[in-house]
């Protein structure tokens, strides 16, 4: 079986089964001063943690079709390193409920059907691929606009983005590996186009 699949630039033949796993994680340890005009004479600090695994299993239909299912699964936390109570800061993650946010560990799942124009299989070569596929947006998302600061949605939650029901994607990606010097170049483009849209306010 070759190294990779079609998402990272090896195409399948047909019958061939590629499970793979990729690992996002990330700490950051973020400062600012007061923001002008909100009253409060302190420093903002804090840290943000995330951690995200992406699994997927890619299929060989035949020698020029390939199926990859992957699915987002993660978290991030913000934590917040102050005794002062603010309305631009709080201790919160993705993974819990907030008044204008729902959480959830699971994240988007993505369906792609790849063409494969050019695969020249194992080794160096070159690899071209089309396809399009379905994008179906995590349940964690905005039910409110976060910038509004009255009475009703005083608190804005920092770390979902809303998102359509469903997105129909197509995919370009032209890969060139060199293996006499270790050299591979990529080439990928990914348009999302909306088809379905849930109003929550």
């Amino acid at each position: 079986m070759p190294v990779g699949n079609s998402d990272s630039g090896v195409g399948l033949w047909a019958g061939q089964i590629m499970f793979a796993v990729d690992n996002i994680n990330q700490y950051v340890d973020w400062w600012h001063e007061a923001l002008p005009g909100s009253g409060e004479g302190f420093d903002h600090e804090g840290t943000l943690t995330s951690t995200i695994v992406v699994p997927k299993i890619t299929i060989g239909l035949s020698n020029f079709w390939n199926l990859t299912l992957s699915q987002t699964i993660g978290n991030r936390y913000m934590n917040w390193n102050g005794d002062a109570k603010t309305i631009h800061h709080r201790d919160e993650g993705t993974n819990s409920d907030f008044l204008n946010a729902l959480g959830g560990y699971f994240g988007d799942t993505k369906i792609i059907a790849r063409y494969l124009l050019f695969n020249d299989g194992e080794g160096a070569g070159k690899r071209f691929f089309i396809g399009g596929g379905l994008n179906i947006p995590s349940k964690a998302t905005l039910t409110s606009d976060p910038y509004f600061l009255n009475e009703e949605v005083a608190s804005n939650h920092h770390l979902l983005v809303q998102a359509p029901l469903l997105l129909a994607l197509i995919s370009l990606r032209l890969n060139l590996f060199l293996f006499q010097n270790h050299e591979q170049q990529n080439l990928k483009n990914v348009l999302n186009f909306p088809l379905l849209f849930e109003d929550h306010v």
